[in-house]
């Protein structure tokens, strides 16, 4: 026999056994090829799971000051709304995008799917083998519905019921970190940790913030109980347009 034909039969084995080992171990990666990477834009296609919540409504937000508008656009972003006190201050959104539009959190879910699930309406991608649906990527909603849950999170529930006991929100929230450690960024609990300390800045101190593929972020500004939801096609250096935000 050849060696081509040797070198064919062996592609040809391990190629099966590939393929076997991946329907067995898996059978998420063929579905995955099949309905192809999920979109930024919720399609109503595919396989999904929904989840239905209470619905409430919010007043529309004003423009982005001139400052933060220009990043907006040249960021290739989807969607920027700022709640303060459980109000929408700002909200903007890209062309094709508007307040009813739901759109996928990729991982951005993983900070934030415990809270979610019982505050707003939103579609899962389900697994069509397992039926199960994955914490790590693809929950549908609109962005005023992130920015409910954010500020739900910031607030550590609706008062007389708690999201979590005050002591593990706040360290889950706002952790004691050494001033060096903060300011090159830490991770932990599926939340990022930072803070704004440009000098001659209006908006100073820390900080958490979640992130997911493509530029997905939701900040947490504790000190001006203030939410900032953005989605986007690509990153955006958000934090500096957070000063941009709160120009006083």
């Amino acid at each position: 026999m050849r060696p081509a034909v040797h070198i064919a039969l062996a592609a040809g084995t391990v190629l099966a056994l590939a393929g076997g080992g991946l329907m067995l171990f898996a059978p998420q990666v063929p579905a995955l090829w099949q309905e192809g990477f999920p979109p930024l834009v919720w399609t109503g296609e595919g396989t999904f799971a929904v989840v239905n919540g209470p619905g409430a409504p919010l007043p529309k937000g004003v423009p982005l000051p001139a400052p933060a508008a220009q990043p907006f656009a040249d960021g290739e972003s989807r969607a920027l709304l700022v709640m303060r006190d459980g109000q929408l201050v700002h909200e903007v959104y890209g062309p094709g995008i508007g307040p009813e539009t739901r759109l996928n959190s990729y991982s951005l879910v993983k900070s934030l799917v415990g809270a979610l699930v019982l505050l707003a309406p939103a579609e899962w991608c389900e697994n069509p083998n397992s039926g199960r649906v994955s914490a790590y990527c693809c929950l549908c909603a609109t962005p005023r519905d992130w920015a409910k849950v954010a500020h739900y999170l910031l607030q550590n529930g609706t008062g007389a019921h708690p999201f979590l006991p005050d002591t593990l929100w706040r360290d889950w929230i706002l952790p004691d970190l050494a001033p060096a450690v903060r300011h090159a960024g830490a991770y932990g609990g599926h939340l990022r940790h930072d803070v704004l300390d440009r000098p001659d800045e209006a908006l100073q101190g820390p900080f958490s913030y979640m992130a997911g593929h493509g530029g997905q972020v939701v900040y947490l500004l504790p000190a001006r109980d203030t939410v900032v939801v953005r989605f986007g096609a690509r990153p955006q250096l958000l934090h500096t347009t957070l000063y941009e935000l709160f120009p006083e």
